[in-house]
C-alpha cells in the first residue's frame, strides 16, 4: 500500500513540481507514423495511464486476498501456479523453436502489441527467450516470480515432488532468460531469502535443507551473474 500510495503522489504532484526541468522521450504519432521525440517534462495522460495500471494491480491483491481469506483453501491458487508456470514453459519453448526455424509469425497470434517486439535476439549464440513478452527482461521478471514462490513452496509445502519439478522448470527459464536484469534482480532475492531463513531459523529452528538451499541458491546466482557479465 505504500507503493500504492507513493505511486499516486508521484504521479500527480512530480510531473508538476519538475515540469520544464529536464527533457524526457515521448512518443509522436502524426501521418500514420509513431516517432520518438525529444520534449520537456510535462504531465500528460501517461501518467494517469500507468497509475491506473498500479491501482488495478492493487485491487487485483486486494480481491484476491480477500476471497482467500474468506476461503483459505490453497488447492486453487496452487493450480494457479501450476498453470501458469506450465503455460509459461510452452511459450517459451515455442519463442525459441519458432525462431530458430523462422516461423516468428506463428506467435503473432499472442503479440497483439503495437510496440516492437525484441524476438530473435542473441547473446552468445543463443536465442534470448521471451515467451509472450515483449523481450528478456520483462520475461525474467515474471519467471522470478514463479521461481520465488515455488522455492517458498517447496522448502515450507507438502508436495515436495511437484514443487521440485516446477522449481526446477522455473529456475531453467530464469537462466535461460539471458536478462542480466533477472539474474541481479535473482541474485538479490535468493540472497533476502537466506537472510530471513536465518532469522527464522535462529527462531523456530528452519530445517538444514532450507538454509544449505538458499545459500546454494545465492551462490549459484552470484556465479550466473558473474558469467553473464563476461559474455557481455
Amino acid at each position: 500500500m505504500l507503493l500504492v500510495a507513493f505511486a499516486i503522489i508521484s504521479a500527480v504532484l512530480l510531473p508538476r513540481l519538475f515540469q520544464g526541468a529536464t527533457d524526457v522521450f515521448g512518443l509522436s504519432r502524426a501521418d500514420n507514423q509513431t516517432t520518438i521525440v525529444l520534449v520537456p517534462l510535462r504531465p500528460t495522460r501517461g501518467n494517469f495511464t500507468q497509475l491506473f495500471r498500479i491501482l488495478l494491480d492493487a485491487m487485483t491483491f486486494l480481491a484476491l486476498a480477500t476471497v482467500f481469506r474468506l476461503r483459505p483453501d490453497p488447492r486453487p491458487v496452487l493450480t494457479a501456479m501450476i498453470v501458469a508456470t506450465a503455460v509459461h514453459l510452452a511459450l517459451g519453448a515455442a519463442d525459441v523453436l519458432t525462431v530458430n526455424i523462422g516461423a516468428q509469425s506463428v506467435m503473432d497470434v499472442i503479440r497483439t502489441a503495437n510496440y516492437d517486439m525484441l524476438v530473435g535476439n542473441t547473446m552468445g549464440g543463443i536465442t534470448r527467450m521471451i515467451g509472450g513478452f515483449p523481450e528478456a527482461s520483462s520475461f525474467g521478471y515474471y519467471t522470478l516470480g514463479l521461481f520465488g514462490f515455488w522455492l517458498q513452496y517447496w522448502i515450507f509445502g507438502q508436495r515436495r515432488g511437484l514443487a521440485l519439478a516446477m522449481l526446477a522448470i522455473s529456475g531453467f527459464l530464469l537462466i535461460r532468460s539471458t536478462s542480466s536484469s533477472s539474474y541481479v534482480a535473482g541474485f538479490v532475492f535468493l540472497l533476502t531469502f537466506a537472510l530471513i531463513s536465518v532469522t527464522i531459523g535462529a527462531q523456530n529452528k528452519i530445517s538444514r535443507r532450507g538454509l544449505s538451499l538458499a545459500f546454494s541458491g545465492g551462490l549459484i546466482a552470484w556465479l550466473a551473474l558473474l558469467a553473464i557479465f563476461t559474455a557481455y
